[in-house]
């Protein structure tokens, strides 16, 4: 009897040291997994605005920019680049065509002369082969004393003349021509290329094709652009985004994609506001894994969330974002501290404290929660870990 007391005393003390003992007691809960992601916004619609596109130039220094976060109307200059050059080329254009205009005055002139005189050869030419064929034809004594035969010679040389003054006519008609088409295409070509440099010069000068926030954008090294800075082209330089059709451009490492889905629920914070969360839906998942960065070799998929809710008030692209997106939720689950959990071949355990003293209980991870383990078989809840 004195045995059984002391038995009962012993387990009551133990009771005791169980409630109020050192260590963890397992509790089972709803659960939701995440993965954790950075991120930048986006918007679905937008229009950014870069350097133009202009003929043999490469490089355009930004002269004109309008402001941060200015609103702006369709029409507005928004965008200016230095024109120097442009204007250089167009001057210089212009100059040719100018003279080449002055050269075909000139043919035409000289053309029309040459065309008169051999005209006027012509008629002369003409005129003596009329004498000479009067002449030949003349018969009887006074045919004999002119000498018929001489007569015969002097109309075959004004029937050869005549034929040489025609073709000399007719030469000089088509070397006028092929000399007034060369010139002629050669002003044309001046004049589109004056017409070339004139619109070069207007799209230096770029206007707003729709209205809304103007947002810089940035350059290689992740700065943004400013006035004086030399672009390449086709360069975005700035956009003028929709503000009420965001998204997130994000990232997935390659071991997290496998577990994840279109339409998985997303939070999303500003860096800028951490206490402000925004709800949003994974819309996409790349195709084809990537080197994250050229300084971080991890291999990533990109991905795009759709933002249930935006405010155009503080929200722009380009502002960096953090990113929880929710794997799965598990019910009757125990996330327990990372300290706790126990490994050996390959297999974790955990130590649990018992009435008569400790027991090794091996648990089934399924995932991690910050600095705790997600465990769905092995723990019941309500057990002492050590």
């Amino acid at each position: 009897m004195i045995r059984f007391k002391l038995i009962s005393i012993a387990l009551l003390v133990s009771a005791c040291s169980f409630d109020q003992g050192e260590g963890y007691r397992v509790q089972l809960e709803e659960v939701e997994l995440s993965i954790d992601s950075t991120g930048e916004l986006i918007s679905s619609d937008s229009i950014k605005v870069g350097a133009p596109y202009v003929k043999n130039t490469w490089r355009y220094k930004i002269n004109y920019m309008a402001g941060e976060g200015v609103e702006v109307k369709e029409g507005d200059k928004i965008l200016a680049y230095d024109g120097q050059e442009q204007m250089r080329k167009l001057q210089k254009s212009s100059a040719t065509l100018q003279a080449e205009k002055k050269k075909l005055e000139s043919e035409n002139l000289v053309s029309e002369k040459a065309a008169q005189d051999l005209k006027l050869s012509l008629s002369e030419t003409r005129m003596q082969l009329k004498k000479a064929k009067r002449k030949a034809s003349q018969d009887g004594d006074y045919a004999a004393k002119l000498d018929v035969k001489r007569l015969i010679v002097e109309l075959k040389i004004a029937e050869q003349k005549l034929l040489l003054e025609q073709s000399r006519l007719e030469s000089k008609k088509a070397e006028s021509q092929m000399q007034r088409k060369i010139t002629e295409s050669e002003i044309a070509r001046l004049s589109a290329e004056v017409q070339a440099h004139q619109h070069a010069l207007q799209s230096l000068n770029v206007t707003a094709k729709k209205s809304g926030v103007v947002v810089y954008l940035k350059d290689f090294e992740g700065n943004k652009f400013a006035v004086g800075d030399t672009v390449f082209m086709s360069q975005n330089v700035l956009e003028i985004p929709n503000l009420n059709k965001m998204q997130v451009k994000t990232t997935i490492q390659e071991h997290h994609f496998s577990h994840l889905t279109l339409g998985k629920e997303v939070q999303v914070r500003l860096d800028a506001l951490p206490d402000r969360m925004f709800k949003g839906r994974l819309l996409q998942l790349g195709k084809i894994v990537r080197m994250k960065a050229y300084d971080d070799p991890s291999m990533v998929y990109d991905a795009l969330v759709e933002l249930e809710e935006t405010d155009p008030g503080i929200m722009r692209p380009g502002m960096a974002v953090r990113l929880n997106i929710v794997q799965q939720t598990l019910d009757e689950v125990a996330a327990i501290p990372k300290r706790f959990v126990k490994y050996e071949d390959k297999r974790a355990y955990v130590d649990i404290k018992g009435w008569l003293g400790s027991y090794r209980q091996t648990i089934n991870i399924v995932g991690f929660l910050g600095d705790r383990v997600v465990i769905d078989q092995g723990l019941k809840g309500g057990e002492r870990l050590l």
